[in-house]
């Protein structure tokens, strides 16, 4: 009894930390889409819209440092001092890398990527004015992700934390000030909510800079890191698979919003709105995955395949139960979404049918993210994690949704019930694959 109420004890300690901080990393987007909500539903259909493209950059980015996570957390469980400072190295070499990539298809592209966004010239040109300063934060959240995973898969997830309150309380002044143009300074509307995240996410990387350098490794001696092909080949194969995974997540979220472009401002503005909500939630249940990355994957480097299991289970209970209390009160308040924001009659409508959707959804959600951010990448099953994401994305949802919107004219609650339906078929595979066992497997030879 003492050694599982210490078992327990320990997840915890890991897993409240970690989604914490998930969900205060999330609050962000639901910051900016509050103040800009009060410039009007262009603004919010726009920072919506922007997000989208962002979140694609920001997915690959988070894939790439989850199968670092995986490997670093199984080089911790095995003891292997080196192993993780290979790893912290040639992953802040390739998120940098990806980052530049994205910039340059941007850039090079932003008419066509713009004009996906909405038929409206005034939403098109407001998304040009944020994503224009925003896209930048796409080096600096390459460098914050690298640290902020190599600290969290060591088993320092309140530092993590800390580092992420901060940029909260930074991003949130520095909202307050540029949007509505305070202490003399002229109000820059939805500029300023991207010039506020690029400086809170500046500050993140000083805090983090100075943590990697006193509690891991000496800023400079990362460039005597010495790494080989095998290291370079292993990270690969695992972050590959993730990558792709993430990537086509990502494009058939950019296409669904395609379709909720087309369909008319009000349900643009809806899914604006819903949009963040579902950001804080997949963050947060995130979170439980990417702890489940640190016990599961240190436990599977040491070979302790039993413990990875059970630890597994509990892991999924805790978040199940979560989510049902989280879901029910998402159904609850549904209704009292005026409260807090300023819009018509159509559009409200439109918000409280998706948020009790999203609702009665938050068990299947909850347990995805789980597998996908946690489970099965601790133990390297990303090829598989692929295989899942074409088949529920883009075999099933995609597909569906076009033919509804294009053939049946159906309208944003409908297309949303579909992408529902997609997570329920992404749940039934996973379960199947959970209890096969197939995804435990030691990465790093420990």
């Amino acid at each position: 009894m003492d050694e599982q109420f210490s078992q327990m004890k320990k997840m915890f300690s890991v897993l409240v930390p970690v989604t914490l901080q998930q969900l205060v990393i999330s609050m962000n987007f639901i910051i900016d889409n509050l103040m800009v909500s009060y410039l009007g539903e262009e603004f919010i259909a726009a920072l919506g819209s922007s997000n989208k493209f962002m979140v694609i950059v920001r997915m690959s980015i988070i894939a790439i440092c989850s199968a670092s996570g995986s490997l670093i957390s199984q080089y911790r469980g095995s003891r292997h001092k080196e192993g993780v400072s290979r790893t912290f190295a040639i992953n802040s070499i390739i998120t940098f890398s990806t980052a530049m990539i994205f910039c340059i298809i941007f850039f090079t592209n932003k008419d066509f990527i713009l004009s996906s966004f909405s038929d409206s010239k005034e939403i098109v040109l407001i998304s040009w004015s944020y994503l224009s300063i925003i896209i930048f934060t796409s080096f600096s959240f390459s460098l914050i992700m690298p640290m902020m995973t190599v600290v969290r898969s060591t088993g320092n997830v309140v530092s993590a934390l800390l580092v992420s309150v901060i940029s909260l309380f930074t991003n949130f002044i520095f909202n307050f000030i540029l949007i509505y143009g305070k202490f003399g300074i002229p109000a820059l509307g939805i500029r300023g909510a991207a010039i506020s995240t690029v400086i809170s996410e500046v500050l993140s990387i000083i805090i983090l800079l100075a943590i990697v350098n006193y509690k891991i490794t000496p800023i400079s001696k990362i460039k005597d890191i010495d790494f080989s092909f095998k290291d370079i080949d292993k990270f690969l194969r695992v972050s590959l698979p993730l990558l792709s995974a993430g990537l086509l997540t990502s494009l058939s979220l950019m296409f669904s919003h395609n379709i909720f472009g087309r369909l008319g401002e009000e349900e643009l503005a809806a899914y604006g709105i819903i949009s963040p909500m579902e950001n804080i939630l997949s963050d947060l249940f995130a979170g439980v995955g990417l702890a489940s990355i640190v016990i599961i994957g240190a436990e599977l480097g040491r070979n302790k395949f039993e413990s990875a299991y059970s630890h597994a289970k509990s892991i999924i209970w805790s978040g199940l139960a979560s989510s049902l209390i989280i879901g029910s009160c998402f159904i609850f308040f549904s209704s009292k979404v005026t409260w807090f924001l300023d819009i018509d009659e159509e559009t409200v409508g439109y918000v409280v049918t998706m948020l009790t959707l999203l609702g009665i959804s938050m068990p299947v959600r909850t347990f995805n993210s789980t597998m996908s951010n946690g489970m099965l990448s601790s133990g390297g099953d990303n090829v598989f994690l692929m295989f899942v994401t074409m088949t529920a994305d883009w075999i099933f949802a995609l597909p569906s949704i076009y033919i509804g919107k294009y053939l049946f004219n159906w309208n944003i609650p409908k297309i949303y019930s579909v992408l529902i339906l997609s997570e329920i078929l992404t749940a039934t595979i996973f379960i199947f694959r959970f209890r096969s066992k197939r995804w435990m497997t030691n990465l790093v030879g420990g």
